[in-house]
């Protein structure tokens, strides 16, 4: 495979540079007009790490592009409140990006019809995105939203928010394109853009750009490395016998173990399972 068809900052930055080159605005969710001439809502769902995304962020702003950063809350993977993690989402902020939150249906549906507490939790996650500076109206994105779906047709609506699965951000008018499982390949999102359909909302996820790789497993196996790296921060700064011990954190030969393990899991990933 081509480095040109390899997920990476570079492939990024020519989504990016192909998106300017057709004359599309970058808007946010709740600047977008119907109206507006060729527009690009872009948005980022952080589901792994905050770090990532503020290298996208960095690098949307480098290319004078704003863009919508849907934060997960309830990720088992970092924690919006921690100093590590919180200053990364204040950085992408300051950068002028728009933060939301990022739901995952499935864990708030509701058989009895009770949707006090996913109203609830809506209403924390605006409260808590306001810590960053997150201004209303509060803009909803959906992790696996299958049960999302049921709770529509169950009569169900994310009040006073922009529901950013909402058919006025997918389907009337405006093109959805995500890069959802590395369905596109960098070439083929560049050719989609390239096409000049007017109105689009481009879904693409800070891990696969900033982890990079040749598709999903790779992508997968390899954000390993960058977590434990990223959560011994965490372990340096509030464990004592850490800290002591590894100051400066894990040696070169525990990096390297770390690096034959992510090699095994994507070995592994590529077979289709264990053997």
């Amino acid at each position: 495979m081509s480095n040109e068809e390899l997920y990476c900052i570079s492939s990024y930055e020519r989504v990016l540079e192909t998106a300017k080159a057709q004359g599309y605005r970058f808007v946010t969710f709740g600047e977008y007009d119907p109206a507006g001439g060729k527009q690009i809502i872009l948005r980022h769902d952080i589901v792994s790490s905050p770090s990532l995304a503020r290298t996208l962020a960095e690098i949307d702003a480098e290319h004078g592009v704003t863009s919508t950063f849907c934060v997960m809350l309830d990720s088992a993977l970092y924690n919006p409140l921690s100093p590590e993690d919180g200053a990364a989402l204040c950085d992408i902020a300051d950068r002028g990006h728009c933060l939301g939150l990022h739901l995952d249906a499935n864990a708030w549906y509701a058989e009895d019809r009770d949707y006090s507490r996913i109203d609830a939790w809506l209403d924390h996650g605006q409260a808590i995105l306001g810590m960053f500076g997150q201004a209303k109206p509060l803009v909803v994105s959906w992790h696996s939203p299958g049960r999302l779906f049921r709770l529509w047709a169950q009569g169900w609506r994310p009040a006073r928010r922009l529901n950013a699965l909402h058919r006025w951000f997918c389907r009337d008018g405006i093109t959805f394109i995500s890069d959802n499982h590395c369905r596109y390949s960098p070439s083929q999102l560049c050719e989609r853009l390239a096409q000049g359909t007017e109105h689009i909302q481009l879904l693409l996820h800070p891990l696969i750009w900033t982890v990079g790789g040749a598709d999903m497993r790779a992508i997968l196996a390899h954000f390993w490395r960058h977590h434990v790296r990223d959560r011994e921060r965490f372990m340096i700064r509030t464990n004592r016998v850490y800290r002591g011990d590894l100051p400066r954190g894990m040696s070169s030969g525990a990096e390297n173990a770390l690096d034959w393990f992510c090699q095994c899991l994507e070995a592994e990933m590529q077979q289709g399972g264990p053997r």
